[in-house]
């Protein structure tokens, strides 16, 4: 169920949306979830957020990158450097808006496990539903491990069976 401004928001209402955006809108409203918004701004903000996230995952599904274990990670020095443990910190003269991109846009200069794929995920698709100087303001020390995440970023991670837990 959808609340906008405590009332029911019906799918006839929906702000004007692609086919994605619909099946998210269908899909939330088909749960026994509550979700609740302030304003048309924040679900809008909410379902763009949701697109990306699936489209940033396509992109890297789609991509050069390789999945490996901590001790053999891999990134673009260019923009990052590499911990000892694995992980990728941001150069301190790098924008994170450009640093991300480059995961993307030179893939195969990377390498990392599951846990940090999906983080990469996140940051992209945030980076994509909002303006990247903004971004850059909020993510200005990127540290990209496991499932290491700056609190700006608002994500938890939930245990589960599988090696890779679910977020």
């Amino acid at each position: 169920m959808i609340l906008l401004l405590g009332k029911p928001f019906t799918i006839i209402n929906s702000v004007p949306t692609d086919n994605i955006e619909r099946i998210i809108i269908q899909r939330m409203h088909e749960t026994s979830s509550v979700y609740s918004y302030s304003s048309i701004y924040e679900l809008s903000f909410e379902l763009k957020l949701r697109k990306n996230i699936i489209l940033s995952a396509r992109a890297m599904n789609q991509s050069d990158v390789a999945f490996a274990i901590f001790a053999n990670a891999r990134c673009n020095p260019k923009f990052w450097n590499l911990t000892n443990v694995g992980g990728f910190q941001l150069k301190p003269d790098v924008r994170p808006s450009n640093a991300i991109r480059d995961i993307y846009n030179n893939s195969s200069q990377y390498a990392f496990e599951c846990a940090t794929a999906k983080v990469i995920i996140y940051y992209h698709a945030v980076l994509n539903s909002m303006d990247a100087e903004l971004f850059n303001r909020y993510f200005q020390n990127l540290y990209l491990y496991s499932w290491h995440s700056d609190s700006d970023l608002g994500i938890t991670s939930i245990p589960s069976n599988n090696s890779c837990p679910v977020m």
